[in-house]
């Protein structure tokens, strides 16, 4: 696996970025403490910003950080469905689920899934570890949410969840299996950002590594990696590569979210990527990952 990135551009007016995908020749983003959707051009030109939660609490451009919804993981369903998350992390706050259908305007469906939550933090696995949800990946009716603090991935059937989301179904056939992610400064990396190859049972995610012990607080950032993840097999391909920054004023990256924009070829995709300095300027990272 190669990875390069080719260029870094600032994100102008969108705090925390955390989530982004690329349809129909845009870009939506999405931020932790925003209560707006974000669409661009590929000029990163703002085409229209959507709200998509309460801003009862915004402060400035950001929602304060004890009522934030904390959306963290962000994916593109198909050309007509994105479905964004909550991480989970505080409970009511960070407990919901946006359904957004990309019509000629977008339509927002918002659901409280603390029900859901509860259900995975009941589960076995979480005895020793914190909800916190950070990424989601979709691959052929299936939905991934990668868990941060210890590293999960969880999935589940999306139409059965949505039946149980919407119209109060059985709660879906939760899988869920744990990674060993590299470690920098002996801390272990944790998800922050994920998608899938549509083409191949492989998932994309991006892991960075804060000096915090506890999902509610941020801490230092000390690196951040991308790395491949075989559906079937669960297990790491290749050896992550670390994602260094190409402007040392910006320091280490905090890498957040990772798209696909383009297939060149079975072997070569160029990639999106988006990075938050909790609280700076949020980036958008252009790279070419070849396999």
């Amino acid at each position: 696996m190669k990875f390069e990135i080719e260029k870094s551009e600032v994100l102008q007016d969108i705090p925390s970025a955390s989530g982004i995908v690329s349809m129909g020749g845009r870009y939506y983003v999405v931020g932790d403490d925003s209560p707006f959707l974000f669409c661009l051009d590929p000029q990163l030109q703002l085409l229209s910003k959507t709200k998509i939660f309460s801003a009862e609490h915004v402060k400035g451009d950001r929602i304060t950080k004890k009522h934030k919804p904390d959306f963290e993981a962000m994916e593109k369903i198909n050309e007509r469905e994105i479905a964004i998350f909550g991480s989970g992390s505080k409970s009511p706050a960070r407990d919901y689920f946006v359904r957004v259908l990309v019509k000629e305007e977008l339509v927002v469906e918002t659901y409280s899934i603390s029900g859901f939550y509860r259900h995975l933090k009941s589960l076995d696995i979480f005895s020793d570890s914190e909800l916190n949800i950070e990424a989601a990946a979709a691959y052929r009716g299936q939905l991934f949410l990668f868990n941060r603090r210890k590293n999960l991935v969880i999935s589940f059937n999306y139409e059965e969840f949505l039946e149980h989301v919407i119209n109060g179904g059985q709660l879906p056939e939760i899988r869920i299996r744990e990674v060993l992610l590299p470690k920098i400064n002996d801390i272990e990396a944790g998800f922050s950002g994920a998608t899938a190859f549509q083409m191949r049972p492989v998932l994309i995610f991006t892991a960075s590594v804060e000096d915090t012990d506890n999902a509610y607080d941020d801490g230092e950032v000390l690196g951040s990696f991308i790395g491949l993840l075989d559906i079937t097999s669960g297990e790491i391909l290749h050896k992550p590569h670390s994602i260094e920054s190409p402007d040392e004023n910006h320091g280490m990256l905090k890498v957040e979210s990772v798209a696909i924009e383009k297939v060149i070829s079975d072997r070569e995709y160029k990639l999106l990527l988006t990075t938050d300095s909790d609280g700076g300027d949020s980036l958008l990272l252009r790279a070419t990952l070849r396999l």
